[in-house]
């Protein structure tokens, strides 16, 4: 099994992911959020794409050691998570 992609390190795409989800952290919809908003949907804007970028990185990493079945749970999980995401972020 090859660990890299495009010549370059699974590590190192995890780590390009992880640095991603931290800008998140900071750049988020907040212009989205109105002030009557429910709990649960400012949770899904506040932090779904950093999930969603944790779990990519999660992914990436299961997937260059072998552990096939769960790095395949984590992507899946990504990808429902980002489609929640932006669900949340088109509906007012």
């Amino acid at each position: 099994m090859s660990t890299r992609f495009l010549g370059i390190p699974a590590v190192v795409w995890s780590l390009l992911a992880l640095v991603i989800a931290a800008i998140f952290v900071y750049v988020w919809p907040s212009d989205k959020v109105p002030g009557d908003t429910t709990s649960i949907r400012y949770l899904i804007l506040r932090w779904g794409h950093t999930l969603v970028w944790l779990l990519i990185a999660g992914f990436i990493l299961l997937r260059s050691v072998g552990a096939v079945t769960l790095a395949n749970l984590l992507g899946t999980l990504a990808g429902l998570t980002y489609l929640a995401f932006i669900a949340t972020l088109v509906m007012n």
